[in-house]
């Protein structure tokens, strides 16, 4: 379960859509705010070092 939730809460943060009200209380009662806080953290993180590497990182990534 826990998985899950941290699962879907990346997955709507790298989307680029807004993270769900739902996903967001249902990730903070089972898992924690520091543990949200967290994964939104790391997760754009991730985001602006691959914006940092440019798009030939990214596409020679992908071929491998």
């Amino acid at each position: 379960m826990e998985e899950n939730l941290a699962a879907d809460v990346t997955g709507a943060l790298l989307r680029g859509g807004p993270l769900p009200q739902t996903t967001c209380r249902a990730v903070a009662e089972t898992l924690g705010q520091a543990a949200l806080d967290a994964l939104v953290l790391l997760t754009t993180q991730y985001q602006a070092a691959q914006r940092l590497r440019g798009p030939r990182a990214r596409r020679v990534r992908n071929h491998d």
